[in-house]
């Protein structure tokens, strides 16, 4: 059940990372030949940053959480995710 709460939370982090930087990209699209985000703009892409920070911090708590509580899980986890993030590198464009 840790391990689950770990791993959705991960993904959780990962999809308001997505969010933001698809956001901050169509911005960037945009106004990269004149003009600026209008404050509401702004506003939404603090906000997105904001819930992709409190994301982070509930991974940082349930990865924790699981390391104190099964260390193997811990373990077989972050091997996971460092082999999902090797085998998904050459087809995931960021920032």
């Amino acid at each position: 059940m840790v391990a689950a709460r770990a791993w959705q939370a991960y993904n959780a982090m990962e999809a308001t990372k997505q969010r933001h930087f698809a956001y901050m990209r169509g911005l960037e699209d945009r106004y990269k030949k004149y003009g600026s985000p209008s404050e509401t703009e702004r506003r939404m892409l603090d906000r997105l940053l904001k819930e992709h920070d409190a994301q982070v911090s509930a991974f940082k708590m349930a990865i924790h959480e699981l390391r104190a509580q099964d260390g193997k899980a811990h373990d077989d986890l972050l091997a996971y995710i460092a082999e999902l993030h090797a085998v998904m590198a050459p087809f995931v464009r960021e920032g």
